[in-house]
């Protein structure tokens, strides 16, 4: 029996989400390397990043068709996406930390 959130076809959704999520620590290392602050191992950081940023587009992705669905409510939903952007913001700033010490 199929459930009522059905992930199969969020497949393209999570491709584009994936595919999206790569963008953005390319453009960071991208600006790092113009400020001449590149991260010491640039090919770590880049994976580091795009799983935390793919991570939290997944989440956003399954929270928003679950949303829109009714099997959570709005609130829950703006919970999720905040508790979600904060892993991810404390994960960079925790790994900007380490980097500068």
């Amino acid at each position: 029996m199929p459930s009522l959130l059905n992930l199969t076809d969020m497949v393209p959704n999570l491709i584009i989400v994936w595919v999206c999520a790569l963008i953005i620590p390319f453009g960071e290392v991208a600006i790092a390397k113009y400020r001449n602050r590149l991260p010491t191992r640039p090919l770590l950081f880049v994976a580091s990043r795009y799983v935390c940023f793919g991570a939290m587009f997944t989440i956003f992705s399954i929270a928003q068709k679950a949303n829109f669905l009714g099997l959570i409510s709005y609130s829950l939903y703006i919970f999720s996406v905040l508790m979600a952007a904060l892993a991810v913001g404390c994960a960079g700033a925790a790994s900007r930390y380490a980097a500068h010490r």
